[in-house]
């Protein structure tokens, strides 16, 4: 039930801005620095962060009985990348439109989507934080408190560029996607609850 319903959340947002027809800007190029897991806008992810969040998803999910203790950390690396990733866009839009997304917001959003767990924990927090905040951009869009405007402000000047080892950035489903060496591992999902 959780599962879904976070898939639901995500599957809202994602049509909330594809509804205002936005993708957002990915560069082909890709990040050339190997201590850089993404470039978004003027937002920096680097590997040893990501690396560390993937340590905190393993930690966490494996405590909760959701992974094996012997999971690849190269499909929770993806995970924790693409999450991030959207974390910093959410930010953007966030700010354009100059909305607030309080701790409670937060609190209340990861009960809904059985992502409460992650979200009380210090390892997990600032990695599920972004995933949170695109569920409350999403009810707030279908309540009408964004415009398309301020979704294409903030979409527009953050362009991603991803390490090509993930693969690359899906704009349309905000997502990573593609064939780079770190694609092949199993991907942590929201419906492993």
């Amino acid at each position: 039930m959780r599962g879904s319903l976070t898939r639901r959340a995500l599957a809202l947002t994602v049509a909330a801005v594809a509804a205002f027809g936005l993708t957002g800007c990915s560069s082909q190029e890709g990040v050339t620095n190997a201590a850089v897991a993404a470039e978004v806008g003027d937002t920096v992810i680097f590997e040893s962060d990501i690396n560390e969040m993937a340590q905190g998803i393993d930690t966490v999910a494996t405590e909760l009985g959701i992974l094996e203790p012997t999971s690849t950390l190269a499909g929770l690396r993806v995970t924790a990348l693409q999450y991030r990733i959207q974390g910093v866009l959410t930010d953007a839009i966030v700010s354009e439109a100059g909305l607030t997304i309080t701790d409670e917001d937060r609190a209340d959003m990861a009960v809904l989507t059985g992502w409460d767990a992650y979200y009380q924990r210090d390892e997990t927090k600032e990695w599920v934080r972004g995933n949170l905040d695109l569920n409350i951009i999403a009810q707030r869009a279908q309540a009408g408190e964004l415009t398309e405007e301020q979704l294409v402000a903030a979409l527009e000047t953050n362009t991603v560029e991803v390490n090509p080892r993930y693969g690359s950035w899906n704009t349309a489903s905000w997502t990573l996607t593609g064939t780079g060496s770190l694609s092949e591992g199993t991907v942590f999902s929201a419906s492993g609850h």
